[in-house]
C-alpha cells in the first residue's frame, strides 16, 4: 500500500532533517513511529501528505509516485488525521466528517446523496452516530478526536496518517482511540501513526519503527523491536521493558525509572 525509499529532506542547504528514510506498510498494518521530539517524525508526514517536496527519494502508494498525483488523487489515496483541529463555525459533528468528501465532488456541485450515506457509514463504523447533531467544539477531546478519524474515514482513502492520534487524551479516550485504529486495521486499512507512549506498540500496532536524528534505527515487530536497550537509547533515558501478566494473559509494557540507581534491583523481567 505505501512505499518509502531513502527519503531524505533539508529545511537548510547543509541542514539534512531526513537522512535516508525507508519503510514499507502493507494493507492491515499498523505503523507506529517512535522518537523524541526533534527527530523527524512530524516532517517525515509532512513530505508524505505532500505538503514538502523531498531532496531525495520514493515515496509511492498501490505503486503510484504522490510526486505525480494531483491534490485530489492524494485525498483519495491517504488521509489524514492530526492531533487536533479547531472549527472557526459551529458546525456539527455530521457537518465536520462531511469535509471528508470535498475532494469527491465536482465543481461546485452540492454534496450527492452518496456523500451523505458515506459520512453515516463512516460514523457508523466508530459508533458515534449519537454525535451527529452536536457542535463540534461543545465535545469531549475523546469525541472530537473520533470525530476527525471519521472524516478521514469519509475520503475513502485506504491509507490513514495519524499524527499522534492519542495526544492530549485521557486514558479511557487513549484506549477508545486504539481500539478504533485495531478495528480499521482488520477493515484492511493500512495505518501509520506517531506516539510518545512506547506502549501503544505493544498495544494496537503490527509494526513500529524507532527514529533517532532523522534515522530510522530500527523497524519491525514491535516484540523484536521495543526492547530496554532500543528504547533507553532511543530517548536517553533509562527504560524498563517487561510482561505484565494478568494470568490471563501476558503484555509486553514500558516502565520509565525515575532513579535507574534506586529501581535496578527492583524490577525483572
Amino acid at each position: 500500500m505505501l512505499h518509502v525509499e531513502d527519503v531524505r529532506f533539508s529545511y537548510k542547504k547543509g541542514r539534512e532533517v531526513l537522512k535516508g528514510i525507508s519503510f514499507d506498510l502493507d494493507a492491515g498494518d499498523i505503523l507506529c513511529l517512535l522518537g523524541s521530539n526533534g527527530t523527524g517524525k512530524t516532517t517525515l508526514l509532512r513530505c508524505m501528505l505532500g505538503f514538502h517536496q523531498p531532496n531525495n527519494g520514493v515515496i509511492e502508494v498501490n505503486g503510484n509516485s504522490i510526486q505525480k498525483m494531483s491534490n485530489k488523487e492524494k485525498a483519495h489515496s491517504m488521509a489524514y488525521v492530526p492531533q487536533s483541529s479547531n472549527m472557526a463555525f459551529p458546525y456539527t459533528a455530521e457537518e465536520a466528517v462531511l469535509m471528508g468528501r470535498v475532494s469527491h465532488l465536482n465543481g461546485a456541485a452540492a454534496h450527492s446523496q452518496q456523500d451523505w450515506r458515506v459520512v453515516r457509514e463512516s460514523m457508523e463504523r466508530l459508533q458515534i452516530s449519537h454525535l451527529e447533531g452536536r457542535r463540534f467544539e461543545e465535545m469531549s477531546g475523546g469525541e472530537k478526536q473520533m470525530v476527525l478519524v471519521a472524516r478521514a474515514l469519509a475520503q475513502e482513502a485506504k491509507v490513514l496518517i495519524m499524527d499522534e492520534p492519542t495526544a492530549n487524551l485521557d486514558y479511557h479516550n487513549q484506549i477508545k482511540i486504539l481500539s478504533a485504529i485495531r478495528h480499521l486495521s482488520r477493515q484492511g486499512l493500512s495505518i501509520l501513526m506517531t506516539s510518545h507512549y512506547p506502549d501503544h506498540a505493544f498495544l494496537a500496532c503490527t509494526k513500529v519503527a524507532l527514529m533517532k536524528g532523522g534515522h530510522i534505527v530500527s523497524c519491525g515487530a514491535p516484540d523484536d523491536v521495543v526492547s530496554t536497550e532500543s528504547l533507553t537509547d532511543l530517548y536517553d533515558t533509562p527504560v524498563h521493558v517487561t510482561y505484565a501478566d494478568t494470568g490471563a494473559f501476558k503484555i509486553k509494557t514500558c516502565i520509565p525509572l525515575l532513579d535507574s540507581e534506586e529501581h535496578s534491583g527492583d524490577i525483572e523481567g
